[in-house]
């Protein structure tokens, strides 16, 4: 019987994302493509860009913004350029093989958090569904569900969060399982992974280091080296970050600010975290290494949120991807595990009943709502355009540059590998070129250009075929040098034939 219990937690959990993506399938009209997602898809686009790119054979990444820029390549985002590989390598299409990792990843997740937890109840409740972002009322004026992106919600963090954020999840968790263990070599590698896949997590498990080193005299020297080893990841990040599209990602970082108060902390954490106070007696006493990991996440995690963020220049939300709530949903039921079983189920009711404001945000994100302004619905293309994109995608290779307005320049990389001249990730990067480059892009549209300066446009910016859609419909297109390849309803695609 004890099975069915976690089976119907781990169900429950399931649900409620999955029938959200369901009833999208169900109901997505039908002049629209919807991919599984969700209503601001923009992030998700970004993914698929690089799976795409490792399934055309690529070991690195490289930015697919504009063609006006030559960026750099590198191996961040790898975790997708893996994906595209093994999407290569069994035959598979790249967009079914993320799902399928996805699911593959939130389903070993779950089952470290149940290995962690010891297989019981309690605990678990807490970390599934008691340390949501929470608000104290609906009137105040930074409301956290606002501000949090989706993935960190309560019932996406677990189940459809995208993979680097699951990884940033599941290799601290095992790197700080197998530091606890005195297995020093794969926590390392372990350690050295998760920086690179994603660096807050892994920050805030060398924060929490200290206490263990304190403790465990004898394993001093492998913590230092395990330290060092785990942030060397950090140098090439550095490094890379003065990368034209990498040193613009970052400027991005504050269009949607998320900072923090103290007191607003404690509301985004939920009471779970009160609870964990109530851990430090008997962790201190009993000196278990893993324990002894997770308790020092009561001071570096609130650090990394509130001061840590401040100096990196990062989003505080970064560390709010993390297993902070499967540590504090562990601290928390040792904290009250001592008390009478009465107390014990009070205390389970506040935390869950704190977290219940959450819930119906977490619920309402996975489902589409199929109302995005125009040239805004990127979780649900128009099936035109999407045609001509599969088209692309089945007659072209990714050296093929393709002119279009910034809308389809956001999408055609994510599902054909194709450059593009712009797209909505130069309009937030880098305004200054993107308007530059718009200014140009409207002049050839609108039939503004002669027939010399229209070659030298295409050319210069290695453009092999020419979109028009509803974005970037105007006064027709009658260059001599452009050729009618394919037609899908109000999209047309061009090929651009270079005479010299």
């Amino acid at each position: 019987m004890g099975k069915y219990k976690y089976l119907a937690l781990i169900f429950v959990l399931f649900f409620i994302p999955y029938y959200g993506l369901f009833q999208n399938f169900k109901n997505t009209p039908p002049d629209r493509y919807y991919f599984g997602s969700v209503d601001n898809a923009i992030d998700v686009l970004g993914n698929f860009d690089t799976v795409r790119q490792g399934f055309a054979g690529r070991w690195t990444r490289s930015p697919n913004k504009t063609t006006a820029v030559s960026g750099k390549s590198t191996f961040l985002k790898f975790e997708y350029i893996l994906i595209g590989h093994i999407a290569r390598v069994i035959h598979t299409d790249p967009i079914v093989t993320y799902y399928v990792i996805r699911a593959i990843l939130s389903i070993a997740a779950i089952g470290i958090i149940l290995r962690m937890a010891n297989f019981s109840l309690l605990p678990l409740l807490f970390i599934f569904f008691a340390t949501g972002i929470t608000e104290p009322w609906n009137t105040w004026p930074m409301r956290i569900m606002d501000s949090m992106p989706g993935d960190t919600l309560v019932f996406q963090r677990l189940t459809t969060a995208a993979p680097h954020y699951l990884l940033g999840i599941i290799l601290p968790l095992l790197s700080m399982y197998f530091l606890s263990r005195s297995r020093f070599v794969i926590a390392t590698v372990f350690g050295f992974v998760g920086t690179f896949v994603y660096t807050p997590s892994m920050i805030l498990v060398i924060g929490s280091l200290w206490l263990l080193f304190f403790y465990k005299k004898q394993s001093r020297g492998a913590l230092i080296l395990y330290s060092i080893i785990s942030l060397l990841p950090i140098v090439y990040i550095r490094y890379v970050s003065q990368f034209w599209d990498l040193n613009l990602f970052v400027k991005t970082e504050n269009i949607v600010p998320f900072r923090l108060n103290i007191f607003q902390y404690f509301f985004a954490v939920g009471s779970i975290f009160i609870f964990s106070l109530f851990s430090i007696p008997e962790i201190l006493k009993k000196k278990n290494p893993l324990h002894l990991l997770f308790l020092p996440w009561i001071i570096v995690h609130p650090l990394g949120a509130l001061i840590l963020s401040n100096i990196l220049s990062v989003n505080a939300s970064r560390f709010f991807f993390g297993p902070y709530f499967v540590v504090f949903g562990i601290l928390a039921y040792m904290g009250i595990r001592r008390f009478k079983p009465l107390i014990i189920l009070l205390f389970a009711i506040l935390a869950l009943g704190s977290s219940f404001i959450s819930y119906g945000a977490s619920i309402n994100y996975t489902r589409v709502c199929f109302c995005n302004v125009q040239f805004s619905d990127y979780g649900y293309p128009k099936k035109d355009l999407m045609d001509a994109i599969f088209w692309l995608r089945d007659n072209t290779t990714e050296s093929d540059g393709v002119l279009s307005g910034p809308y389809a320049g956001a999408i055609i990389p994510a599902f054909s590998n194709n450059r593009v001249y712009t797209s909505f990730w130069l309009r937030i990067m880098d305004e200054s070129l993107f308007t530059k480059l718009d200014a140009m892009s409207k002049q050839f549209y609108e039939g503004s250009m002669n027939e010399n300066e229209a070659r030298a446009f295409l050319r210069n910016y290695n453009m092999a075929y020419v979109l028009v859609g509803e974005q970037e419909s105007g006064k027709g297109l009658t260059y001599p040098d452009l050729s009618l390849t394919a037609s899908f309803g109000s999209v047309r695609l061009y090929k651009f034939i270079n005479t010299d």
